[in-house]
């Protein structure tokens, strides 16, 4: 029988879930969670496996190993309390503007992207995740950080922006100065770049940076 520990950490990679937001949509403490996934807990009680379970559309007997997991755990996962969390395509860059911009692309790309996350913010329906591609905004943004990214809010003084530059969309920090903004990389070899206010296109704000696994169908 697998320790529940494993099953566990399974369960949340195919979710792209973490301890911390396991614990918030469970009402369990993060520590309890920890220690379930890390098998420090021997003999855990009903009331801790039972919110976990229904999270994930299992029976106490699958989370604990006396019954194998279903096949089709994943989409009933989808259907599950976790489906009132956002769940946002993991675009390439040059899949953004249109993505934003176009409400007949992102319908026709939806059936054909491969790479999926969860989010539990409050987001819209052009929201998006990302993956930073270059050490720019680096200590901030570590190389292959998933960045989830707004759309429709607009950008303010020190938000993280994806933003159209230079003939190309990429991540800067806004700095607001007067007349003038200021997009800048966390990166000193990079250097700022200056326009004026409303100069600019806006793709999105970063609102939360992962670094763990997508969800793949």
């Amino acid at each position: 029988m697998p320790a529940i520990g494993k099953i566990l950490k399974t369960l949340m990679s195919e979710a792209n879930v973490t301890e911390s937001e396991l614990a918030r949509n469970t009402g369990l403490g993060q520590p309890v969670v920890h220690r379930l996934a890390s098998d420090q807990t021997l003999n855990p009680k009903i009331d801790t496996l039972s919110p976990i379970a229904h999270f994930f559309s299992l029976t106490i007997s699958q989370l604990i190993g006396d019954d194998p997991l279903p096949n089709n755990r994943i989409s009933k996962l989808e259907n599950s309390r976790c489906k009132t969390w956002k769940r946002l395509p993991i675009l390439n860059w040059d899949q953004i503007e249109n993505w934003v911009e176009d409400n007949a692309y992102r319908k026709t790309m939806s059936s054909q992207l491969t790479e999926w996350l969860l989010s539990d913010i409050t987001l819209s329906q052009s929201a998006y995740a990302l993956r930073t591609v270059d050490q720019s905004m680096l200590p901030t943004f570590p190389a292959d950080a998933l960045l989830i990214v707004e759309p429709k809010l607009k950008p303010k003084h020190n938000d993280y922006v994806v933003v159209y530059l230079n003939k190309e969309i990429v991540l800067k920090k806004m700095v607001m100065a007067g007349k003038h903004v200021y997009f800048k990389s966390d990166n000193p070899d990079f250097s700022p770049i200056s326009l004026s206010h409303n100069n600019y296109t806006s793709y999105g704000i970063v609102m939360q940076v992962r670094m763990d696994f997508a969800l793949k169908h």
